[in-house]
């Protein structure tokens, strides 16, 4: 089944808090690279790798500071992993891989209606919780 419970989506946001610790610099580096015609990867050295291009531009006018602020940035959050480990640990509550963790590590304003249990009738999801050993509520 591939609803979530409230303790269950609670879970995934703090998971998803242990790598993404400020929202705001993720969107920060997002249009960072947009501006100069870039795409945020899901692989950390590659996004280290754009910042130090886009710094060597010769039509770049940004400050030493940003570019440190949006390299550091680049380097600690690792996309990949958070991905990777949103996708493992949903699957342990739902038992498939439906679950939308790219677009969950990358907007911070994540919509769970698609996945709410209340969309649900909650007699036949109590019934096969029973059957099925796995209560969720």
């Amino acid at each position: 089944m591939s609803f979530l419970t409230a303790t269950e989506i609670t879970a995934l946001r703090t998971l998803r808090a242990t790598y993404i610790t400020l929202d705001a610099d993720l969107i920060e580096l997002t249009n960072f690279f947009k501006y100069y015609g870039f795409a945020l990867s899901l692989d950390k050295t590659e996004n280290m790798n754009r910042v130090m291009q886009i710094g060597l531009l010769t039509t770049t006018t940004e400050t030493n500071a940003k570019l440190l602020k949006v390299f550091t940035t680049a380097k600690n959050y690792d996309l990949s992993a958070a991905v990777k480990a949103i996708s493992d640990k949903a699957f342990t509550f739902q038992y498939d891989r439906s679950f939308d963790s790219l677009n969950f590590v990358l907007d911070p304003n994540f919509s769970f209606t698609p996945y709410d249990v209340s969309k649900y009738d909650t007699a036949k999801v109590l019934a096969l919780n029973i059957v099925f050993g796995t209560p969720r509520v």
